[in-house]
């Protein structure tokens, strides 16, 4: 069995419209990795916030942190 690890990630970018739900896709969309939390707050146009989640290995969390800065809505 392999070991769990709890990782918050810190977030920031610029605001728009179905951003809660595209970063949630993303994550959801992910392998061994499990969303616990998600906090956002704006102002202005500009986001911020936390995610949190657990994830198998570190080689996951990198690739997962890659997927949510390269993320282009379709």
């Amino acid at each position: 069995m392999s070991k769990i690890f709890k990782v918050s990630l810190k977030i920031s970018g610029i605001d728009r419209n179905g951003l809660i739900s595209d970063i949630s896709k993303v994550i959801l969309d992910s392998k061994f990795v499990k969303l616990t939390n998600i906090n956002i707050d704006t102002e202005g146009n500009v986001f911020s916030g936390k995610v949190s989640i657990s994830i198998n290995n570190n080689a996951t969390l990198k690739k997962l942190m890659q997927d949510i800065k390269s993320y282009k809505k379709e």
